[in-house]
């Protein structure tokens, strides 16, 4: 029976007033501040595991947010009905842009229903977290901040996305100068990306920062705070300039101009004016001296680009010489503006024209462009798939038609006039006078204002080379209400408060509004949140190399329920299994079908996605590249040329495309229409080095092998540096020209070295040429790749049967029967090893490689003695054999009178060599020649004094070495006889052979040489019989001045 236990009534109680807390109407402002704080910090916000910057992560996070407090406020004021709205009262001030505004959004909606791609213009791209769905968002918060911020509110938000900035400003400093490498990516092509992945999404941002900061600088008046602002604009702007964004450079420069030439004069007034050096009598030199900064810094620009040398500072400092050659130079600008920019934008306008009304649809800029694409245009445009036209304006026009485009257009026209109106109107001294505002306060919001449109137009002009990521539009559409807040402080207020009565209906509403919010944030937000983080894993594994592990993420998902992302995940999965399918070609026809499914899905969602249909297209080719039955083969390259045609009509100058149908031709063998289609690839654009390779490989199938590798060698000079080497092979092969297939395949094992097929044709082809030997060696290769493969062992035979005595090809054979377990057959093929050696023996009878390789054969098959008696031979015919030798004998269980041997041919050959006898000893003491062992023992000590440790130590291990330990002290006496050291070891080792009369006269030479010994020399003798302690005596009594030198008396 279950246990229950109730919840105290208390419990109930305090999580009931906790809840109220949260939701009363003096927590709401609060709740709203702390949401937009979290919004604002999105841009700085990485998801592990991958921590990969992506934008359709802080999209969805957006959304999460934006959604609950959407729901609160509906909670709030239409079911608790305790909120009111402060809004402005009519009037075309404050609601003329969001008029406007509106207006844009709505025709963004009847584009989004008219649209070629309906889906895509609705939810977007992941890669850039566009769409329809999005962008209300972003509307959304921008009536949010406008209508629900108060003005104490802004200044804390402001001063929140400075934190967020900050922490965005340190990272690009740390890539910047390659900081902590081993933790931080550093540059992006030289550019600084940050948390936002891309450097120029990272200065747009840096734009609002930097002109708010400046802002903050001008207003304050504490010091402190005034220097803090300083700094963080100084740490703004060297952000922007670390991201070698040149759009944001020159938005800068023109934003700066504007606040400078057109500062207001009624700022400058004496009792208004914010900056202690600006005053009527002044504001005329300040827009004069800003004109003369601009005319210094064009000035500059045109030295530094004119200039044959520059200053020694700039060219000997990396940092400073890219920035100057590169960002600066206008013959770089140019190559940029000319060979991507401007060719894209000409595209862009035949697709305007095209559809000049309604456009494409939203995020639909890729089916116009690739209607019209040419590659001829500018050689950056011909491996870019562009998804935008890299200008805000006609970004608006292709995408919405040119309706959108000027109510875009007029948008900002409106809010930068009605800032215009803020600004003087709170200037005016009437104003301030009539104003329930502090008189300073006033003067504050003109300049606020000022600033505003100083930073918009920044804003406008970067934007002219550039388009929005999540970051931006969520700081400027931030930005955007925080204006209409501004402009809705001149316009008088109304209180509106909900009016709707559906109590009775409020449950149940309650619970439907509750659900579909559940349904939109999992399937919508959550759910394609998660995903993404797999696939981006996957994705960023396989530009790292990391395939084995990329394709164990990829396919640990069932992409095909992946929802509103499965275009896009099947994409992106296909781009993985196109870079990756070399580490499993086992699996390419699974992963390849597996692709394709997705790739089916995905075509049926996204119609007229190029891109979708020439991958389809190149998986149907793989797949029929497998098939072996030809009924199937040639249905399935039916199926591809059909998905081709589809991307041709698509995109018809997509090179790509017209390179994959002639891949097509080639399986099926038609090489007369796949010379057709490689002419027809080239007529597009001649540049492009793929069409003359496919081009080549149609002339040598069909037997023009001249032609064909002249326009094979055309195509790696015009830049193909990475072609399918194996396409060549085929084509050689057909003709049955070995020799150049040959020169293919050693490219191939070269690039390939772990692939057993390729070293297994090549081993073929090397026999067709003549060359046994690297057949051979190939074919040594294929079995440590593939041990089990039958196929070696009756190709390494068949290379036999035309070379029968060649002794490399048996040794193969019997390390592969060896390596089998196949014992009777490796002993067979050494044994013919064996016969073979012994001949040479007797032709080269001092060849000491015929001696050691027959060694090495009787180990194979476990003949010791025979292997260490021919590896002696070896080093007894030559001594540099020694090292080998020595490896050899260790390696073998051998009889230890070879060890013996082995050192007696080494001192043999060294007889002064310490070294040799130390070991010759060791031999000796291992094979209990204890008394020889001693004597090499003594004779390395008399060779090399040095080895006395050594030695001694050695011969206290060495079992009845009491005769071999009297030998070596009297070795070392002969070469010491003054030391009285020796002499009393000598003693010590004559008593310990019983040799007292001998140990006795040691002892008393001892003294001699050294009467400080006496004491240790008489407690020596009294070990010994007593005749010597009174012989002793007598000898004392002798020697009257030893004892008097010993004790310091006479006797």
């Amino acid at each position: 029976m279950k246990m229950r236990f109730p919840i105290p009534p208390s419990f109930i109680i305090m999580k009931s007033n906790m809840l109220s807390k949260i939701l009363s109407k003096e927590s709401y402002p609060n709740i709203i501040f702390w949401f937009i704080c979290f919004i604002l910090f999105l841009p700085v916000i990485i998801l592990p595991p991958d921590f990969q910057p992506s934008d359709w992560n802080r999209a969805a996070l957006f959304k999460i947010a934006l959604t609950l407090l959407l729901v609160l406020f509906i909670y709030r004021f239409f079911y608790k009905k305790d909120i009111s709205l402060s809004l402005p009262k009519l009037g075309y001030l404050f609601y003329l842009p969001i008029f406007i505004l509106s207006a844009y959004f709505i025709i963004l909606i009847i584009s989004t229903i008219f649209s070629k791609d309906q889906f895509f213009s609705v939810f977007g791209s992941p890669t850039r977290a566009g769409g329809l769905l999005n962008l209300l968002f972003f509307f959304i918060l921008t009536l949010f901040t406008a209508l629900l911020i108060k003005g104490q509110f802004f200044d804390r938000l402001i001063k929140i996305s400075f934190i967020a900035g900050i922490l965005a400003s340190a990272l690009a400093i740390v890539q910047y100068f390659n900081l902590f490498k081993n933790i931080f990516l550093g540059f992006e092509s030289g550019a600084t990306p940050s948390f936002l992945g891309n450097s120029t999404f990272l200065a747009i941002y840096m734009l609002f920062l930097l002109f708010t900061s400046f802002n903050f600088f001008v207003l304050e008046k504490e010091k402190k705070k005034k220097w803090f602002f300083a700094i963080l604009s100084l740490l703004f702007l060297f952000t922007i300039l670390a991201t070698s964004s040149r759009a944001a450079y020159l938005a800068v420069l023109i934003g700066f101009t504007f606040y400078s030439l057109f500062y207001p004069k009624n700022l400058a007034e004496e009792k208004n004016n914010l900056i202690a050096w600006i005053n009527p009598k002044k504001l005329r030199l300040f827009k004069i001296s800003s004109f003369v900064l601009i005319f210094l810094i064009l000035s500059v620009l045109v030295y530094v680009n004119t200039s044959p040398k520059l200053p020694n500072f700039i060219e000997n400092n990396d940092k400073l010489s890219f920035f100057v050659h590169n960002r600066l130079s206008f013959k770089t600008l140019w190559q940029d503006l000319a060979g991507t920019r401007l060719s894209v934008w000409k595209i862009t306008l035949k697709a305007i024209k095209e559809r000049p009304i309604l456009g494409w649809g939203p995020e639909n800029f890729h089916i116009g462009f690739e209607k019209y694409f040419d590659p001829t245009l500018s050689p950056g445009l011909q491996r870019l798939w562009w998804d935008r036209p890299h200008n805000i304006f006609l970004e608006a026009a292709v995408d919405s038609g040119i309706l959108a485009f000027i109510t875009y257009v007029v948008f900002w026209i409106i809010l930068l006039w009605q800032l215009q109106v803020v600004k003087k109107y709170h200037a005016q001294p009437s104003q301030i006078q009539i104003s329930n505002q502090p008189e300073r306060e006033q003067i504050r919001l003109s300049h606020t204002a000022h600033v505003l449109q100083a930073m918009f137009i920044a804003y406008l002009v970067v934007l002219f080379f550039n388009f929005n990521s999540v970051a931006t539009y969520l700081i400027s559409f931030f930005f955007i209400g925080y204006a209409l807040y501004l402009i809705s402080l001149k316009t008088e207020k109304t209180t509106v408060a909900s009016s709707l009565g559906f109590m009775s209906l409020q449950k149940y509403l309650g619970f439907l509004g509750l659900a579909v919010i559940a349904l939109f944030l999992w399937f919508w937000c959550i759910k394609p949140l998660y995903l993404n983080e797999k696939l981006i894993r996957a994705k960023n594994l396989s530009e790292a190399k990391r395939c084995q592990k990329a394709i164990d993420v990829a396919n640990s998902s069932n992409w095909a329920k992946s929802g509103m992302i499965r275009p896009y995940a099947a994409l992106t999965y296909s781009d993985i299994i196109i870079k990756c399918t070399f580490v499993q070609p086992e699996k390419e026809e699974e992963n390849a079908t597996k692709a394709f499914g997705l790739l089916k899905i995905a075509s049926k969602i996204q119609t007229k996605y190029s891109r979708t249909w020439l991958f389809m297209g190149s998986f149907t080719n793989i797949l029929a590249a497998r098939e072996q039955n030809s009924e199937q083969k040639n249905s399935l390259l039916s199926k591809a040329r059909d998905y081709l045609a589809k991307a041709k009509q698509l995109s018809p100058k997509r090179q790509e495309v017209l390179i994959e149908i002639e891949k097509n031709y080639m399986l099926a063998e038609d090489y007369k229409t796949m010379e057709k289609i490689a002419y027809d690839c080239m007529a597009i654009d001649p540049s492009r080095g793929e069409c003359y390779w496919y081009l080549g490989i149609a002339e040598i199938f069909m037997d023009n092998q001249k032609e064909g590798k002249k326009n094979i060698s055309i195509s790696k000079e015009k830049g193909y540096s990475d072609p399918p080497y194996i396409q060549l092979a085929a084509a050689y092969l057909r003709q049955k020209n070995y020799k150049d297939a040959t020169d293919v395949y050693e490219n191939l094992v070269a690039i390939y070295p772990q692939n057993a097929g390729y070293h297994s044709v090549l081993a073929i082809l090397y026999r067709e040429i003549g060359q046994y030997e690297r057949a051979r060696i190939e074919a040594m290769e294929v079995f440590r790749l593939r041990p089990k493969d039958p196929e070696t062992i009756e190709f390494i035979k068949l290379l036999l049967g035309l070379h029968p005595n060649d002794l490399q090809l048996h040794s193969s054979l019997a390390f592969i029967y060896k390596q089998l377990g196949r014992e009777e057959e490796m002993k067979k093929e050494l044994l013919i090893l064996v016969s073979a050696y012994k001949y040479f023996m007797t032709q080269k009878p001092r060849d000491p490689d015929n001696y050691f390789s027959l060694a090495n054969i009787y180990k194979e098959l476990q003949e010791y003695d025979k292997a260490a008696k021919e590896a002696l031979i070896t080093l007894s015919l030559d001594s540099s054999y020694e090292k080998k030798v020595y490896d050899f004998l260790i390696s073998i269980p051998y009889s230890k009178t070879v060890k013996i041997s082995f050192y007696q041919e080494l001192v043999s050959q060294n007889p002064k060599s310490p070294y040799y006898h130390f070991n010759l000893a060791v031999a000796y003491k291992e094979a209990g020649e204890y008394e020889k062992a001693a004597i090499e023992a003594l004779i390395t000590l008399s060779l090399d004094s040095s080895q006395e440790t050594e030695v001694y130590d050695f011969l206290l291990s060495v079992p009845d070495s009491k005769n071999a330990k009297i030998s070596f002290y009297q070795q070392l006496v002969s070469q010491n006889p003054k030391s009285p050291y020796y002499h009393f070891n000598l003693a010590v080792a004559y008593k310990e052979a019983e040799n007292y009369d001998k140990a006795y006269q040691e002892a008393l030479l001892t003294i001699e040489l050294d009467p400080r010994s006496i004491k240790k020399v008489e407690s020596f003798i009294q070990l010994l019989p007593p005749k010597f302690l009174d012989a002793y005596g007598k000898y004392l009594r002798s020697k009257p001045d030893l004892f008097f030198e010993a004790y310091g008396k006479y006797p």
